[in-house]
């Protein structure tokens, strides 16, 4: 009897182990950076300044703002200096928030997290390598802030290590560097979506439309919904539901996906904009 009651106790510390390899094994899967392609994300300072960094394979780039530039903030906040953003939000506990929003908003691009680092980053400029690894390693130590998780953290850490220093540039942001957030594998699909605007108001679906543009998707159509909705909902038809596009738009924008009947006078993504879109632009928290 005695001896079955120590095998259990022997067996527990066995079991929580396994449960806990697999809760982390699924945590690896479900992670951002497993799961797409191009990664971007950005990082500020108190100092202040503002990159953001993306990657892609072995490949990155490092793009600097100037903390003086004027964009306008998401929330309603109107018009702001950038290196002054993070400030702002922080006046609600959201300043990451803020910034990483209005990032997105100016560049029309996604971006899968932030970082606020209190100290000023000293890495050479020579070494982006440096300034990739770095970053992610110092919020594992929880040395500066992130929403990023730690288990997508760790693997963000270990592919910024696999970066190839000689497909790493580092240099102020301009015109053409819009092209820089195109995802390969969006690209590769090339599966046709239409937007549509469920509001009111004027413009949802020509800046949801650039935003996936950007992203390297091939937007076929621009047009008002039939009726207003208040969320965002993804129609799509049945053989592209397991594809890498819509796994992106669900992530990114965070919508209800259903299944439609193929058609071939529609897209095979339809994308419909709700009023929950135009209040994360234009109303305060």
């Amino acid at each position: 009897m005695k001896r079955g009651i120590w095998i259990w106790f022997s067996l527990i510390p066995i079991l929580l182990l396994f449960s806990l390899a697999v809760k982390i094994g699924i945590a690896f899967k479900k992670s951002f950076v497993n799961r797409f392609s191009r990664i971007s994300f950005v990082v500020a300072t108190a100092k202040p300044q503002v990159f953001v960094l993306t990657m892609e394979g072995n490949e990155g780039r490092i793009l600097i703002f100037s903390g003086k530039e004027k964009v306008t903030t998401t929330r309603g906040f109107g018009e702001y200096e950038l290196g002054k953003i993070y400030s702002l939000g922080e006046l609600e506990g959201k300043g990451g928030f803020l910034l990483k929003e209005s990032i997105e908003r100016y560049l029309h691009a996604a971006l899968f997290g932030y970082f606020y680092d209190q100290l000023s980053f000293d890495y050479p400029l020579s070494k982006p390598k440096n300034f990739f690894t770095q970053t992610v390693r110092r919020a594992l130590l929880r040395k500066s802030e992130t929403n990023i998780g730690k288990p997508d953290l760790l693997l963000l850490y270990f592919k910024a290590r696999r970066l190839n220093e000689l497909n790493l540039e580092i240099r102020n942001f301009g015109p053409s560097d819009n092209e820089a957030f195109k995802d390969k594998v969006i690209r590769e699909e090339a599966l046709s979506l239409q937007i549509l605007n469920a509001t009111d108001h004027f413009g949802l679906a020509q800046d949801v439309s650039l935003f996936l543009e950007r992203a390297g998707a091939r937007v076929v159509r621009v047009a008002d919904a039939d009726e207003g909705r208040k969320t965002c909902l993804i129609k799509a038809i049945e053989e592209v539901k397991e594809s890498y596009t819509l796994s992106w738009l669900r992530y990114v924008f965070g919508c209800q996906v259903v299944s439609e009947k193929e058609d071939e006078e529609r897209a095979q993504i339809t994308m419909i904009v709700g009023e929950e879109y135009w209040k994360r632009l234009h109303e305060k928290w």
